[in-house]
């Protein structure tokens, strides 16, 4: 865990507001809050403080956290919960890898038609565009009719 806004904030909660107009809400009761264990803790309540000191290093001072590490020892046992974890894990890896693939792919796509639209305005020869810019014969022509229409 780390501070996020480093404020020194022990909780820090957001809601969805219009930067114009501060008493303006989206109205959809959003509410994202930001734990900060390390932020300063003298205005929190005994238990939050406990709940904090386990965060930050699994102190069990309260019965909650007493419960909370018992929980959480649990689903650490847990073999079918980790087994779908891992599983998700890896379903994210995969997801992450085709979305960078793709993105690669989209980028040399964008880079073989910049080649192309710059050796069309160039007058190069169809033939010399096909075989720098590795684009089908089809789509230069397309490019080409952009060109001449813009």
């Amino acid at each position: 865990m780390y501070n996020p806004f480093d404020k020194n904030l022990p909780i820090y909660t957001f809601s969805n507001r219009c930067k114009e107009m501060t008493d303006l809400e989206l109205g959809d009761e959003t509410t994202k809050v930001f734990v900060n264990p390390y932020g300063d803790t003298k205005e929190l309540t005994e238990e939050i403080k406990a709940f904090f000191g386990y965060l930050k290093e699994e102190l069990i001072q309260s019965d909650f956290t007493k419960k909370l590490y018992e929980e959480v020892e649990k689903a650490r046992e847990n073999k079918e919960w980790r087994r779908e974890y891992m599983a998700w894990i890896s379903e994210l890896e995969e997801a992450k890898e085709e979305a960078r693939e793709e993105a690669r792919k989209e980028t040399m796509e964008a880079e073989r038609e910049e080649t192309a639209i710059s050796m069309l305005r160039d007058n190069m020869p169809i033939s010399k565009i096909i075989l720098y810019s590795r684009l089908p014969e089809s789509r230069i022509l397309e490019l080409q009719q952009n060109l001449t229409e813009n």
